[in-house]
Formats: structure tokens, sequence, C-alpha cells
């Protein structure tokens, strides 16, 4: 009887030492070109190329995950310069957009954090930055609409996500200081259930393709 407990106690020991199930605690990361100074860029991640093809301007990648700690982040143009080197801190269960973009002449990098709560009905969800060129504050409108949506946004501010109405829409830019027009964005058919991030490109006094301008992502669900 004495022989059986022991038998016992040592399978019970050994199970209790058995390593738990390791599980990965991953986030994601995405990369917007929104710079028409640099050209084509890349991302490197741990300084481990991310893209196959490098990444022009207005372009965008999906989502790639990552484990869940601190990284090194950098960016390199065409030809493999270094242009920002910098880290980030990917969070489980959490999704960032990388944002490179002009302000004035200087390159600047922005990580906004997403969200992936789905608007209900025929809404959709936008939000807004300011990735202008330009030193000035802008406000931005619902055509049509007297209330302002996006008040007061200088170079690199950015939005949270608002609820809209689908439905084609079309939006006005103006100078927050003088109420003077600054763009008409002619509209986007807003889809219902859809994220859309819309930003503010390029400079007034432009007339290439780094003109003013407005550029949208459209993406659904878990993108």
């Amino acid at each position: 009887m004495k022989k059986i407990i022991f038998l016992v106690s040592i399978a019970l020991f050994f199970v209790a030492c058995e390593p738990s199930e390791i599980v990965d605690v991953k986030g994601k990361i995405r990369l917007i070109n929104a710079s028409s100074n640099v050209g084509d860029i890349n991302m490197y991640v741990d300084y481990e190329k991310v893209y196959a093809t490098n990444l022009q301007y207005l372009n965008y990648s999906l989502f790639r995950e990552y484990i869940a700690t601190k990284h090194t982040l950098q960016i390199k143009d065409a030809v493999g310069n270094l242009l920002i080197d910098t880290s980030i801190t990917v969070e489980d269960k959490k999704a960032y957009a990388v944002f490179v973009y002009d302000s004035l002449a200087n390159l600047k990098i922005k990580f906004v954090s997403e969200t992936f709560l789905a608007p209900q009905g025929s809404a959709c969800k936008l939000r807004f930055l300011n990735l202008s060129k330009d030193d000035e504050f802008v406000d931005v409108y619902k055509t049509g609409d007297s209330s302002i949506q996006f008040l007061n946004f200088a170079n690199g501010q950015h939005s949270e996500y608002l609820e809209f109405q689908s439905g084609f829409t079309e939006f006005d830019v103006s100078n927050s200081t003088n109420g003077n027009a600054r763009y008409h964005y002619f509209g986007y058919a807003l889809k219902p259930g859809y994220y859309y991030t819309m930003f503010l490109k390029g400079t007034k006094n432009s007339i290439g393709k780094d003109s003013l301008g407005m550029f949208t992502i459209e993406n659904n669900t878990n993108y």
C-alpha cells in the first residue's frame, strides 16, 4: 500500500513540474508613407527589413504581428540611408499605425494607436490627421454642415475616431485663425462598418504631387 502511495506521489510531482504552455503575446504595426520629401521608404524592426517592396509616397502597408515588447524601429530610404532611428513599445493585443511625414523641411514620425471596435448599423468611423507641411492650424468640417468636426489641428496632430453616417461625404478645410478656405475635398463614399483615416497632405504653395490635398485610407474590421 505504501508503495502505491509513493508512486502516485511521484506522478503528481512530475505533473506539477511540467512547464506551463507558452502563449505568444503580440501586437501589430503598419506603416504609412505620408512624406513627399524622401521618396520610397522601408521599415526595419529590430534591424530586420520588413517589406520586400519599398513604400512609395501615399502608400501604406497591412499590419504585421510582433512580440509585445520594446522594439528598435528604423526608417530608411530606397537606397538604405537611415532616416529615422527610434523605438516602439508594442503592447499585447494593441495595434499601431506608424506615419512618416514632413513638417516644413523636417522628417517626422508619429505612432497612433488603433481601435477595432466596429461601428454599428449604417455608421462608420473616421479620424483626421494634419500632415500638411504648412505651419498653420486648420479646421475641418463636413460640407454643408456648420458644425466643425475637427477643430484647430496643427501639423502632426490627430483626432480620435468619430462616428459618421455612411454615404457620399465632402469636407472643407479652413485656416483656424482667420477662417480662410484652404481646401475643398470633393468627397468620399463612406461605407457602413468601415474605418477611415483621412489626412491633409502637401502644401498650399505646390502644384505638383505635393499639392495641398486630402488622402483617405479605407479599412474594414481587423485590418
